[in-house]
């Protein structure tokens, strides 16, 4: 045996585009120092124009603001450090690793991260954590025009994200999702810790004892219980102000995604409220995020899930997790297992103990009545007898239709296998033998998903129905040549739970209510 090298494992590189269980993460990331990059990751990255970015060649590799491939924790810990814990930040204020960790350990297979910048520190200032928040949205500091307060921020019309242009190099954050085609997820785990307030100082005061000092006969019985150490996990807490620049940030990626990703699902956690604002959080959530689509001010939309509550995790007691990260984790499992037109309701959460704040069954299913109640409108968690488990599966979609997130997520696969469809028909003539064509491919893919259990009736022609030539076109359509096609389509709506009361009457018999 002449010699013996190692090599490390390259993070998986290959797409496919009709994958639905890749995350975009976009978010603040601490780089790892690189001298070099393994060979088929440096080939990828100068395939796809983000050579230059990068600087590959001069010694030092940057890959902050371009999307990095990892396909598992130990990869992610190659690219970016773990754990951070500096002068300048805390492991509590690195939302994103926290993210990716609990991504990979709900059954998540792969995913991107984008790094734009260091995690901001848990003391950093309101102009500090509007300079993030601007780097996280937009990648570049100056398009809140300035403001220095929250009170400004939370006054101000966000800026649309810009959609990419053909150069690479004007690309930031998530504007590189496009160019990733196997990506149908995406999150910001950063947002809800940059729109808190600044926590109050600590008190340095010392009490002194007025009382005199008394002393006591030594006792040499059984030695006293020690009271054991009860530790309280905390979280970002969000006021009112908070819950309104969250808004607007959310808001403005789904503005994007309608515009650019209408495959994509972006996933968010719902930001902790204050504890004055702790009986009245979901009524205001629901008032000033939740009435509203993005057009007109708000965050109701079939591309966005929003989880709520945040998470205990034992291995971290001293902090609330997110639950944005296992979230996308349990969605990522569920479409790999079983079909991402399948519901992750029901599923258990792995290493976590328990929720915060705990919800009680009204709560949950009744405030502020049925119809716009936390089950019905977020992805929630709760603790059950078999540990914590995901109640439901929700968009926050104001159509019942578009209500399971199940349904959007059958929408994107849709969206993205018809694409690829189409780009194979796109130098034809627009002739009945293209519609016939079209029609024909559609029809096997909805027949394909109908086969799988995606969509619902006794027969093909009762799920599904493709109809594409002059009664979905116009004249100028054809002279133009657009191929349009409709599609009339079943879902297979999840039943993600049945609540059933039995009623026992004096005699001894039940009765079903």
């Amino acid at each position: 045996m002449p010699a013996i090298w190692f090599e490390e494992k390259t993070p998986e590189l290959s797409a496919d585009p009709h994958r639905m269980d890749v995350v975009l993460f976009v978010g603040l990331a601490p780089l790892r120092p690189l001298d070099f990059l393994p060979e088929p990751l440096e080939r990828w990255f100068q395939e796809r124009g983000w050579a230059q970015g990068i600087q590959l060649g001069s010694g030092l590799v940057s890959l902050e603001d371009v999307p990095v491939p990892v396909d598992s924790w130990e990869t992610f810990q190659r690219f970016f450090v773990w754990p951070w814990d500096s002068k300048d930040g805390t492991m509590e204020n690195y939302p994103m690793g926290r993210a990716v960790r609990s991504f990979f350990a709900q059954g998540g297979r792969k995913a991107y991260v984008v790094s734009m910048g260091n995690p901001t520190a848990e003391r950093a200032d309101t102009t500090q954590r509007i300079k993030a928040l601007e780097r996280v949205l937009y990648g570049v500091e100056g398009p809140l025009k300035g403001v220095t307060t929250r009170q400004e921020l939370a006054s101000l019309t966000f800026p649309l994200l810009d959609s990419p242009c053909s150069d690479v190099a004007t690309w930031h954050g998530i504007q590189h999702g496009p160019a990733l085609s196997d990506v149908a997820l995406a999150a910001y785990p950063d947002l809800p810790y940059l729109v808190t307030p600044l926590p109050d100082p600590v008190s340095l005061e010392i009490f002194v004892r007025k009382d005199p000092e008394n002393f006591v006969d030594c006792y040499e019985g059984e030695p006293a219980l020690v009271p054991r150490r009860v530790v309280i996990p905390r979280g970002p807490r969000c006021d009112e102000i908070g819950l309104q620049v969250w808004k607007k940030a959310v808001q403005a990626i789904l503005l994007w995604i309608q515009e650019n990703a209408r495959e994509w699902v972006l996933v968010s956690a719902l930001p902790l409220p204050v504890p004055a604002l702790e009986s009245s959080w979901w009524n205001m959530a629901l008032e000033h995020v939740l009435e509203n689509r993005p057009e007109e001010g708000g965050c109701a939309s079939a591309f966005f899930q929003c989880a709520f509550p945040w998470l205990i995790d034992p291995s971290e007691p001293g902090f609330l997790l997110a639950p944005d990260g296992p979230l996308l984790g349990l969605l990522a499992a569920t479409a790999l297992a079983r079909g991402s037109f399948r519901s992750a309701a029901t599923r258990s959460l792995l290493g976590i103990s328990g929720t915060s704040p705990v919800l009680s069954l009204a709560e949950r299913e009744k405030a502020p009545d049925v119809s716009r109640a936390m089950v019905r409108r977020l992805c929630l968690f709760h603790k059950a007898s078999s540990g914590v488990v995901l109640a439901s599966d929700r968009t926050t979609s104001l159509d019942p239709s578009y209500g399971p997130g199940p349904v959007s997520r059958l929408m994107g696969f849709i969206l993205k296998a018809a694409r690829r469809l189409g780009e194979t028909l796109i130098f034809e003539n627009s002739s009945r033998r293209t519609w016939s064509q079209l029609q024909r491919v559609l029809t096997c893919l909805l027949e394909s998903i109908y086969l799988a259990g995606g969509l619902d009736g006794a027969r093909p022609q009762e799920a599904f129905h493709v109809v594409c030539g002059p009664e979905t076109m116009t004249w100028q359509d054809m002279d133009s040549g657009r191929l349009i096609a409709r599609l009339h389509l079943q879902p297979a709506f999840p039943v993600e739970s049945l609540q059933v009361v039995l009623a026992m009457e004096p005699n001894g018999n039940l009765r079903l209510e």
